[in-house]
């Protein structure tokens, strides 16, 4: 079964759901999933390349240097203590659950319209100015960057 927590009526469903099975004395496993829909990395990828369009970056570099580095190192960075020293790695992108990523994307928005970048990514809702973006990326023959 999936519940929508954001949504009252379902918060309440899970809720008498859980309490039914608490009442029975189940048993239950709990998982979390990485489910990302291709909506949400085709999203993704247009702002990384929007953003390297107009400020000369490629796709990966706006990729590794601004989104993981800059916008959410804290989601990104991973540092462990070695043998001669700290080492410090960074987090795949699909390592990311759903959730992750949407705060993810919500933070390089944010970091990208901030003073001296002012780049506005529209949200994945704003349709036109997407497709718009999209047609400018191809006239610009990035897309596999």
């Amino acid at each position: 079964m999936k519940y929508n927590l954001n949504l009252s009526i379902d918060k309440e469903r899970a809720i008498n759901y859980f309490q039914k099975l608490i009442e029975a004395g189940a048993i239950i496993e709990l998982k979390t999933s990485k489910e990302r829909s291709k909506e949400q990395w085709g999203y993704l990828h247009l702002i990384l390349a929007w953003f390297g369009v107009q400020k000369g970056y490629t796709m990966n570099e706006v990729k590794q240097s601004f989104y993981k580095q800059e916008a959410n190192k804290e989601i990104f960075q991973i540092v462990k203590e070695g043998k001669c020293g700290i080492i410090i790695k960074w987090r795949s992108s699909s390592d990311l659950d759903s959730a992750e990523l949407t705060k993810s994307i919500d933070r390089f928005r944010t970091w990208a319209s901030l003073e001296p970048r002012c780049i506005y990514l529209p949200e994945p809702n704003e349709k036109e100015k997407l497709a718009w973006m999209q047609s400018e990326i191809d006239k610009e023959d990035i897309v596999s960057m």
